[in-house]
Parts: structure tokens; C-alpha cells; sequence
């Protein structure tokens, strides 16, 4: 894997999405001696001697062989001979001019780079072996034999595969030879500082903060398909974890809402459904995209209210148990009834929407469909991942028709170290594209450090991480989660809340 700069994602900014996804591809199919340079600045003097500001898309540095200097377009590029002028036609061919051509934009910046290269008093004791080339991202181009750039130089989306090779050969091209140690560590230190200088290392709060751009970026992009699965009045997704199934669960009540639609979102779990109704006071307008989020036991509870029954919805424990899922949905299936024979008809809905599907039983799901106005015209859609099922002994399965829609794979909302420890349980997460932020090693603490006895070390390592992050990493508390494999009653862990009191 590559050594990225930035680190944590493409450059701030970048509105390429060539410029997004080559860098992720980049990232995962070159070598981890590599160092690949997104958005790096350059500055040059234009002919009316004003320093213009300009932009190398990436500069891939190899200590073996040097320098490429890379131009990046996405589209399909085509020339127009009756202006004289390269074109890039987008998905709905509109063509949008190039100027400078792509050829000239690296011609230029190989120029500059060179020059700059020789003047910075860091990189001008080393010499730097520097090629060039464009990569059209989008097409496959056919060699057309320019006078003005060698069609050895280009690369299309044949390369996108086997970057290496492709790279190699523009090296090859160049005359440059592979020469073990050609750049030694002081020289790519020096070429490296002079694009992505290094600050203070930023702290875990700052990492998070600017994994959140990414993540929300990434997310953003994949509502597209919401339009689509809007087509299926009754429709199933699957889809593996990290791939963002609960923001897109949300994000079509919130677009269903908007259509004057009286939305229900239920999840399983009460944490996330308050984390939602956080999310959708922060960002949903309070009257047009205004939709109920319950967690399955509090929604069971507020119907029994409302149809002013005496019933109890349990406690919350009963939710991760199929007795105890039976009792809900039967509690539920009489305060819906009860609601009827009286004539309230304020909970019912227009559209249903479902998140943590495989987490609720078949009876308890046949129940929340009853809240639907009408059971065959209303919308209904349910997010599920069959491998998060982890606290029913029975393989999950619903009980009416729906259309599966294709699974949704692309994993974009962990990090790479989660989604790495992931696999190690379910090797098939590898077989997916992951884009999302690489994230700090997954840190493992233990306990016996902190003494013999099992419970104090214990209570002692949970102590010093917590006054590490919110201390010295910047966490605030209320973004820290503790979580523990054993259940509600058996979790000694309740009974410390007081013992941190002291914790800043």
C-alpha cells in the first residue's frame, strides 16, 4: 500500500472525482514504498511576471526511480480541430474546454517542478530523476501520434488495474533506470517536506474530525441511489457493515418526509435511535422534513400510552431476545388495535422505514406493518446485514414480500484498521472496495499492566484511557462509548460509574 500525502484522504477541496478515486486506487495498488502526493501547489511566474498559483494533480515518488509528475483528467477527452482546443464531454456529453490542454498543463508543471526542485535550498543538494504523464481516468485512448505529447505518456482506464507497471514504463519511456537507493531517505524526506510538511502531530480529535469530511463525502456521493430504490414501494437492502445502511436509511425518511410523506423510522437499538433524532434536530427543517424516530421497545411503549393501556413494554433487555421480541409485537398488535376501535389515526403512517431489520423478529416486523395507512401502497423499505445477527440462535428471514434490491458492498464509513479487524472474522470484506479514511491502529490495552487483581486493573487501564483521550487527545465525553460482551445484568462495568468521577 502507498504512502499517501495527505494521509488521511484526497486534498481538501479536490472537486475531480478522477482526482478521488485514482487516489484511493493508488493508495491500494502500489507498493508501500511509494509516495503519492495529491494537489501538491506550484508557483511560476506568468509572462507578465505575476507568480501565478498553480497545481500538480499527483507527483509519485519512488526511491528507485524518481519522480512522475501526473496529470489527471476524468471524461472523455476529444479534440476539437475547428477551435484547435481539447475538450472533456461528462456523463451527459456536454463538453467543457481544457485550457491549457492536458499536455501542456504537465509539459508546464514538469518544467517548473525541475526548476523549483534546483532552487529549494532543502532539495536542491539531491538530484531528482523527473517523468511525466497524463492518465485519462475515464476512456480508453487510442494512440493518436501528437506532435505535442508522446502517446507512451498517456495512460487510460486500461492502467487502472496494474498501476505499477503502467508507471514503470513511463519511467522506461523516459530514460530513467531502476537504481536500488538512487534517492536516499534524506532526499525523499526533503521532497516529501517541501509538499506535505509536518506539523504538530494532530490530535485524536483532529484525525476524527477530518475522517468525518471523508466519510461524510463518501456517504453523500452513495445517496444518489436513493432516487432508485425509491422505485420499489416494498423493497429489502442488504448491506455489509460500514457501508452506510443506517444514514441511508435515514436519509430516505428524511426525503420521503419532505414529499409531504408521514414517516416512522425504527431501529433496534435506543442509543442510535437518540444519536438519529440528534442528527435529524441538527439537520432536518423542523417543519418540512419532520419524520418520528423511535427505538422498537419505545415506540411499543408510546402506543401502549396512547391507546391508554396498562400493558408494559418491557424492559430493554427483551428486545435482544425472540420471547421477548414475541411480547412486544403482541403488546404492539393490541395498542394499534385499541387506537383503531377509538379513532385515532395519528400513528399511522404513510411510509415505514426500518434499520437493524435482522434484529427483529418476524412477529414484531408484522406488527410495525400495521402502522402503515395503507398495507399495500405505502412505503415500506427495511435495512438489514444478516451477519450482524448475533443474538437470535435462528437465521433471520421476513415475513412478507419485498423486492431485494442489490446488496450495498462498498465500505466507507469505517476506517481501514475497524475494517481490517473486521475481516479477520469475515474474510468477505476484503472482496469489497473500501474508500474510507485509513484511522489510527486499533490500540489494545492490558490489564494485567495495571495490577494482579482482575477487577481493579481492570477499572485502573479503563481510568487511564479515558483520561488519556478526553485529556490529552481531545475527546469530549459524551463521543465515548464503552461497550461490553457480556449482558446488561451480568456487567459488572455499571457498577464503576461512580469510581470516574474525577475524570476531566
Amino acid at each position: 500500500m502507498a504512502q499517501m500525502h495527505p494521509r488521511n484522504g484526497p486534498a481538501e477541496g479536490t472537486a475531480s472525482a478522477a482526482e478521488r478515486q485514482l487516489y484511493g486506487i493508488l493508495r491500494e495498488r502500489l507498493g508501500d514504498e511509494w509516495h503519492v502526493i495529491h494537489g501538491a501547489e506550484r508557483y511560476f511566474k506568468a509572462k507578465n511576471g505575476r507568480l501565478v498559483r498553480g497545481e500538480i494533480d499527483f507527483l509519485l515518488l519512488h526511491p528507485d526511480y524518481g519522480v512522475v509528475v501526473l496529470e489527471a483528467k476524468g471524461g472523455r477527452i476529444v479534440y476539437d480541430g475547428d477551435k484547435g482546443q481539447w475538450l472533456s464531454l461528462d456523463r451527459q456529453n456536454v463538453p467543457h474546454p481544457l485550457s491549457p490542454s492536458p499536455f501542456q498543463q504537465v509539459d508546464d508543471s514538469h518544467r517548473n517542478l525541475n526548476y523549483f526542485l534546483s532552487k529549494a535550498p532543502e532539495t536542491k543538494p539531491f538530484s531528482y530523476a523527473l517523468a511525466r504523464a497524463v492518465w485519462f481516468f475515464s476512456m480508453e485512448w487510442q494512440p493518436h501520434h501528437l506532435a505535442e505529447f508522446p502517446d507512451e505518456l498517456i495512460l487510460d482506464n486500461h492502467h487502472l488495474d496494474a498501476p505499477q507497471p503502467a508507471l514503470e514504463s513511463i519511467f522506461a519511456y523516459a530514460g530513467i533506470k531502476r537504481e536500488p537507493g538512487k534517492l536516499s531517505p534524506e532526499a525523499v524526506t526533503a521532497f516529501i517536506g517541501r509538499f506535505d510538511p509536518e506539523f504538530a502531530p494532530p490530535t485524536l480529535a483532529d484525525e476524527i474530525r477530518i475522517d468525518n469530511r471523508t466519510i461524510d463525502y463518501l456517504t453523500q456521493s452513495q445517496c444518489a441511489r436513493l432516487e432508485a430504490l425509491l422505485r420499489y414501494r416494498r423493497c429489502l437492502i442488504p448491506g455489509e457493515a460500514g457501508s452506510g445502511k443506517t444514514i441511508l436509511a435515514f436519509e430516505t425518511a428524511r426525503l420521503l418526509a419532505g414529499r409531504g410523506w408521514h414517516t416512522l423510522f425504527v431501529c433496534v437499538n435506543e442509543f442510535q435511535a437518540t444519536w438519529l433524532q440528534e442528527k435529524h434536530d441538527i439537520e432536518c427543517d423542523a417543519e418540512s422534513e419532520a419524520f418520528d424516530i423511535f427505538d422498537a421497545r419505545s415506540l411499543c411503549a408510546e402506543i401502549t400510552k396512547q391507546a391508554q393501556m396498562t400493558d408494559s413494554a418491557g424492559v430493554p433487555a427483551q428486545i435482544v431476545s425472540a420471547r421477548g421480541q414475541a411480547h412486544l409485537a403482541q403488546t404492539l398488535m393490541r395498542g394499534i388495535e385499541r387506537l383503531l376501535r377509538i379513532r385515532q389515526d395519528e400513528w399511522r403512517y404513510d411510509a415505514l422505514i426500518i434499520d437493524e431489520g435482522q434484529d427483529i423478529e418476524p412477529q414484531l416486523l408484522q406488527a410495525l406493518a400495521r402502522l402503515l395507512r395503507d398495507p399495500k401502497t405505502g412505503y415500506c423499505a427495511v435495512w438489514y446485514d444478516a451477519r450482524q445477527r448475533i443474538d437470535f440462535d435462528d437465521e433471520w428471514h421476513f415475513p412478507f414480500a419485498l423486492h431485494q434490491v442489490p446488496a450495498l458492498t462498498e465500505n466507507l464509513r469505517n476506517s481501514r484498521a475497524v475494517r481490517d479487524a473486521m475481516a479477520e472474522f469475515n474474510p468477505d470484506l476484503v472482496l469489497f472496495p473500501f474508500n474510507g479514511p485509513d484511522g489510527r491502529p486499533i490500540a489494545y490495552v492490558d490489564p494485567t499492566h495495571y495490577g494482579s487483581d482482575p477487577d481493579a486493573a481492570t477499572q485502573t487501564a479503563l481510568h487511564a484511557v479515558l483520561q488519556r483521550l478526553i485529556g490529552q487527545e481531545g475527546i469530549s465525553p459524551g463521543a465515548i462509548m464503552v461497550v461490553t460482551c457480556r449482558a446488561n445484568d451480568a456487567s459488572r462495568w455499571k457498577a464503576w460509574r461512580g469510581a470516574f468521577a474525577d475524570t476531566p
